[in-house]
């Protein structure tokens, strides 16, 4: 034990043994040459805005000719690649099909080119993803033969996609010039990839048709001051089919970042003076707000009734809640005051109501297509203030 103590003391300079020296060699070697390299060439793995800086080579070849769609990318030392991984080289899709760890000290990959592409569209959102095609593939189920191969029929393709790709079986997708419906998809016989077998089909592509809505709630305009850095949060309401939807995947973006930014929970900052338009996204509806950045701000007060709707059905209950903002900021403790009446005139009690400071509780009755208005006073500014009718529906 003594003597193997030693041995091992001998094979290690500053902690590391011999192998541990030669991979760190060997990486500070990479380092220095890979910028320099002729291979060398900037990628945007998985749709990222920051390019990363890869070599690119010639990868497999058949009697003694590479194939020009196949490549091998090797990364800079720490840095990653995973199967599955999409990227954008020379303004083409390259699909990244294995990964290597090449003597403890970079990663290689296998990229193939991606020549088609197929549209999914679900829940009326459309995404366009790059596929690899292949004619021939491993029967990863003959059990202990696992290296054999078949050639599929002409009209059964295999296709690549990243594991991420929303595909399902009988599925139907456009590539080339014919149709082609879903068979079966693996997503366990290659790490991060989805193996998808397909069959030509005369059936036509199935579009699904859905009615989006989004409401911002903090209005249409907002003056923030721009020497604070102040911040707004944007409340929206989002349906899907008329159903409001709790936490929806919405996205932000603002029209001028130097006036305001925004982030993906909707949190706008103002950074300085001038206009921006904040637009939230839903599926395929939009809804925009105005930032304006300013010096000093007269006082605009605005109430805002919440939710939006405009529908009740009989025999049901609904909260409504009146929101006060001051050039679209919340004001908590400003107070208001509620009334309703029937949009007819009469005195018929259509429903029952409860009023809890900003609250406003209603009950309908079983009067169909009878219409109430409710409306909020600011109690601070009876010029201020917001009315809504509300119709009874029937359930049916």
């Amino acid at each position: 034990m003594a003597n193997w103590t030693l041995y091992e003391k001998r094979l290690k300079i500053d902690g590391n043994s011999i192998r541990e020296r030669s991979i760190n060699n060997t990486i500070d070697a990479i380092n220095d040459s890979f910028v320099n390299s002729p291979s060398y060439f900037e990628v945007y793995i998985n749709g990222a805005e920051t390019a990363t800086g890869v070599q690119i080579i010639s990868g497999s070849s058949t009697g003694g000719q590479s194939n020009s769609n196949i490549k091998n990318i090797l990364m800079k030392p720490n840095d990653v690649l995973n199967n599955g991984d999409l990227i954008k080289w020379n303004n083409e899709y390259w699909l990244n099909m294995s990964v290597e760890n090449v003597g403890g000290a970079y990663l290689k990959g296998k990229i193939i080119k991606c020549t088609q592409y197929i549209t999914i569209n679900k829940n009326s959102i459309l995404s366009e993803v790059p596929i690899v095609i292949e004619s021939g593939v491993r029967l990863y189920s003959q059990g202990q033969d696992d290296n054999k191969y078949i050639t599929t029929l002409s009209d059964d393709i295999i296709v690549y996609t990243p594991a991420s790709a929303n595909i399902e079986v009988d599925d139907i997708y456009t590539i080339g010039r014919r149709n082609y419906k879903v068979k079966s998809v693996q997503d366990v016989l290659i790490d991060g990839l989805l193996v998808v077998k397909m069959e030509v089909t005369t059936e036509d592509v199935v579009i699904e048709e859905h009615e989006y809505s989004v409401t911002i709630l903090n209005g249409e305009e907002v003056s923030m001051y721009a020497t604070e850095h102040s911040t707004l949060q944007l409340e929206i309401q989002c349906k899907l089919d008329g159903n409001l939807i709790e936490n929806p995947e919405v996205e932000y973006e603002s029209s001028d970042e130097d006036c305001a930014t925004v982030d993906e929970n909707g949190l706008v900052t103002i950074q300085g003076t001038g206009t921006s338009f904040i637009t939230v996204t839903y599926g395929n509806a939009t809804a925009t707000i105005k930032i304006v950045g300013v010096i000093s701000i007269v006082d605009i007060f605005d109430i805002t009734i919440i939710p939006a709707d405009i529908d009740m059905y009989v025999n049901t209950t609904q909260t409504f809640t009146a929101k006060v903002t001051n050039n679209g900021i919340d004001m908590p403790y400003h107070a208001v005051e509620w009334s309703l009446v029937n949009v007819d005139g009469s005195s018929n009690q259509y429903c029952t109501y409860v009023v809890n400071d900003r609250d406003i509780t209603i009950t309908s009755k079983n009067y169909i297509n009878k219409q109430i208005k409710i409306k909020a006073t600011l109690l601070y500014d009876s010029d201020v203030f917001e009315e809504r009718i509300i119709t009874f529906r029937s359930f049916v």
